[in-house]
């Protein structure tokens, strides 16, 4: 069973979950709040992976693991929309060449990580929390490959709620929640037993594989860093993810190598957590943690140039979710809902500090609210959804502009339709943003300024 050893990070759980929630929320947050997990494995019936966009198609997940090209005509302007086919569809329950049967039995149900595509060679890379990554052709999701990321996968045992009761030593497979990225070929991921490996796109083979130092080929079955739920952030021809121990890992995107001991970038003074990859703004990092801190660092050598928050004014809620920069000034939100607007200068200096604070209907503000997934910007409207709730709240810029806290309550709420939960960021697209639901595994779409939203749930015979 999983244990925790970390204690460095308390968070009110009855009043961020609703009851009936409490259970599952708990299994998650414990997850990946906590750092310091003996085990990394739990049992989930979905993934909380984004939609995404595809040339002129959007690619969704359901909760069995299959992965769909969906035709966003199909979507109801509102309602529920019920056995529509996609326009394609991998299922690693069917039978499929380029991969063995063995390694797809053990895909099981949940995608975390949201997939990436790469144009040079039409080719989507799908993690599932197993650690089984494949490649899929565009656009008919015909298999072209597949590849563990934890060597020893494949020959352990399947697990289960009694595992635990086995004797001897049992090897734990590593698994993969944070996104994927592809830069030039290759797909950069990061894994829960603090991998950071690249895999080519073309062939599903790892090309280098890091855990304290640079492997090719294959991963070793131990690793010296951090647990890492991050998607990995490439820029100037380095690979940089956020770890749970409170680090900033830095490697070179085609080789894996690092000057850096052990490739530590930067790391937090109390090593509280950090989960969301940083963001970049004239020659800074901008970092977000969950010890209630915004870390501004130098690029060039990760040492800090600033944080936003100390003793004296610390923010009001921990910092899950990442930054979003527009026309210089970043926003990013609380767990409990506090959104910060606010500018660097180009020493790194804060300035204009600004927030407004999100509510549920009927409660007071901040009440009930789990903030995991970064702002999105739609025109000059501010998009922000509840990870339980399904709460979609839409915040003028111009409501910074008081320098006065301002209570919003959400313009949607979860109760109000046919879903609760929305577990991972919207995809927006011009004035339409795509979401996932937790409740009834919907891909919905719901139009800016307008009050109906349209789920489809796709047919998985």
């Amino acid at each position: 069973m999983t244990q925790f050893r970390s204690n460095t990070i308390n968070l009110n759980l009855s009043t961020m979950l609703k009851k009936k929630k409490i259970l599952t929320y708990l299994m998650i947050i414990s997850l990946v709040i906590l750092s310091g997990c003996d085990s990394d494995r739990f049992s989930a019936d979905y993934g909380w992976a984004s939609p995404i966009l595809v040339e002129d198609s959007i690619i969704s997940m359901s909760e069995k693991g299959m992965v769909f090209v969906v035709d966003t005509n199909l979507l109801p302007v509102s309602g529920e929309s019920e056995n529509q086919r996609p326009a394609a569809k991998f299922s690693p329950e069917d039978s499929h060449q380029n991969c063995d049967s063995d390694y797809l039995d053990m895909a099981g149900n949940a995608i975390y990580s949201t997939p990436a595509y790469s144009a040079n060679n039409n080719t989507l890379v799908v993690g599932y929390y197993t650690g089984l990554v494949v490649g899929l052709s565009y656009p008919d999701l015909s298999l072209k490959w597949c590849n563990f990321i934890d060597p020893l996968s494949k020959d352990s045992s399947g697990g289960g709620f009694f595992s635990f009761l086995s004797f001897g030593t049992r090897h734990q497979p590593d698994t993969l929640i944070g996104n994927i990225t592809v830069h030039d070929g290759l797909a950069l991921m990061g894994t829960s037993k603090g991998f950071i490996l690249a895999i080519n796109t073309d062939t599903g083979n790892i090309k280098w594989c890091y855990n304290g130092k640079v492997t090719t080929g294959i991963c070793q079955p131990e690793s010296v860093l951090g647990s890492i739920y991050d998607s990995p952030l490439v820029d100037s021809g380095k690979v940089y993810l956020s770890s749970l121990d409170g680090s900033v890992y830095a490697l070179d995107v085609y080789d894996g190598s690092t000057k850096i001991p052990n490739a530590n970038f930067f790391q937090t003074e109390s090593k509280s957590a950090l989960i969301s990859k940083p963001s970049v703004q004239s020659g800074m990092f901008i970092v977000t943690s969950l010890d209630r801190n915004i870390y501004v660092i130098n690029k060039k050598d990760g040492s800090i140039i600033t944080t936003l928050f100390d003793d004296s004014n610390k923010a009001s809620g921990r910092f899950w979710a990442g930054s979003l920069i527009s026309d210089n000034k970043i926003y990013t939100v609380t767990t409990n809902g506090r959104l910060y607007q606010f500018e660097i200068d180009t020493s790194g200096r804060k300035k204009n500090m600004t927030s407004v604070q999100l509510k549920n209907r009927g409660q007071k503000a901040g009440e009930d609210i789990l903030i995991t997934s970064s702002p999105v910007l739609m025109d000059d409207t501010m998009i922000i959804v509840d990870s339980i709730s399904g709460n979609i709240w839409e915040i003028s810029l111009s409501s910074f502009q008081s320098g006065n806290t301002v209570e919003l309550s959400p313009v949607k709420h979860g109760s109000d339709e046919a879903w609760e939960g929305i577990p991972s960021e919207p995809l927006v697209i011009d004035r339409t943003m795509y979401f996932h639901s937790s409740e009834k595994k919907f891909l919905c779409k719901k139009d800016l300024q307008k009050d109906t939203i349209g789920c489809l749930s796709v047919t998985e015979k």
